[in-house]
């Protein structure tokens, strides 16, 4: 090696360090311009803004102690479908808070004798906070209820519950599990697929946990989601969907009415029959010390399909409703089906040119929580008349 060649290294070595120092700086200002921007530029909802996964915790929350309020120009069908926003985009603003453990409460849990367990639907996807069931229960009915609304599937709910016991060791609050006709029952799984899920995990160490939550805070980055969104806008022109996933229907008797529906849940709410696996059952017997009941939460088409300009139109199977009952009944829980005050709610309300689910979300709306509120209302004093 000649005298020159490390003289070479040396300065090959500072034009590489001044290159990524100068990328890092301009990663670090172009991610300061987008907070001080704010993350509306990019979200469709809070929801979206606020969602993370707690990998220390097991499951996904919104971040912890926030509260403000968000244009939200339309609901999931248009974020899905676009070409539909002319037709049935409903724009609202939404109020939002959190809490300390990082659900839509307005206040920290507080003895509140009811927890209101299930998906986005219990969140409140799409909707302010002064209308969230949890929020209707206590105005209307004087039920103080908590709110354990978050995004997932069935062993979601069970993990929300055992952490909320794990944090509240002495509450004597009872579980009401709402589960979603459209994605809370999905196919079932082979045997070996469900045997080898039956098997407890091993607790993560504190490498892996540091690990995903470096990778989590990464994901979160501004830059990160804004480079995300840029590459599934390019992707979907590239590569363009042939199977639509949102159908529009027009409201029989209604000329200018129309509802957006999940092409996906449609199918859903047409099986035959359902059979599930073998770890649903299993996995509520973990919770069924504090479990009250059952909700089941009928999709936005089973609720409105005899109102809608559909030709022909054969009976709907209740697939997903028959294998509750029949689950509920093996485990010794009661059970509480909306689909028919959703159904006659809505035929009532469509004369005064109301709905109980939003034209352009899969979600209800205040009025369809207002039917779940007067029906839980009513489970609820029964329930504790017979005990």
């Amino acid at each position: 090696m000649t005298p020159l060649q490390p003289r070479r290294w040396r300065l090959l070595s500072l034009k590489l360090l001044t290159v990524l120092g100068g990328l890092l700086a301009a990663f670090l200002i172009l991610e300061i311009l987008l907070r001080f921007l704010g993350p509306g530029l990019l979200y469709r909802s809070p929801n979206e803004m606020l969602a993370t996964f707690d990998y220390r915790i097991g499951h996904g929350r919104y971040h912890r102690q926030q509260q403000g309020e968000m244009p939200v120009p339309f609901g999931d069908m248009v974020s899905l479908d676009p070409k539909t926003g002319p037709v049935i985009a409903q724009p609202r603003l939404v109020r939002y808070k959190t809490d300390s453990l990082g659900f839509r409460n307005d206040a920290n849990y507080h003895n509140e004798p009811v927890l209101l367990v299930g998906d986005s639907f219990i969140a409140g996807s799409g909707n302010t906070q002064a209308d969230l069931l949890s929020a209707q229960l206590e105005r209307d009915y004087g039920l103080p209820a908590y709110n354990l609304g978050f995004p997932g599937e069935l062993h979601s709910y069970v993990r929300y519950v055992q952490r909320f016991f794990q944090t509240y060791p002495q509450s004597n609050a009872r579980v009401l599990l709402f589960l979603f006709e459209g994605n809370d029952f999905p196919p079932g799984k082979p045997q070996r697929t469900i045997a080898a899920e039956t098997k407890p995990d091993p607790p993560p160490s504190s490498f892996r946990i540091a690990r995903k939550e470096l990778q989590q805070s990464f994901k979160e980055l501004l830059v990160y989601r804004y480079a995300f969104s840029l590459y599934h806008i390019l992707n979907k022109r590239w590569r363009p969907e042939y199977y639509p996933q949102v159908k529009v229907l027009k409201v029989r008797g209604h000329d200018d009415l129309y509802l957006g529906f999940m092409q996906g849940y449609i199918r859903v709410t047409r099986r035959a029959a359902y059979d599930g696996d073998a770890e649903f059952l299993p996995k509520l017997a973990r919770i069924k010390e504090h479990l009250a009941g059952i909700v089941f939460i009928p999709t936005k088409f089973r609720v409105y399909y005899n109102l809608l300009d559909l030709e022909p139109r054969p009976r709907l199977p209740d697939a997903q409703w028959a294998y509750v009952q029949e689950q509920a009944r093996r485990l010794g829980v009661k059970c509480v089906n909306l689909t028919g005050p959703l159904q006659e709610e809505s035929r009532r309300l469509l004369s005064e040119g109301r709905l109980t689910f939003w034209q352009d979300d899969s979600h209800w709306n205040k009025n369809g929580m207002a039917v779940a509120a007067r029906a839980i209302a009513a489970f609820w004093q029964e329930t504790t008349r017979s005990q």
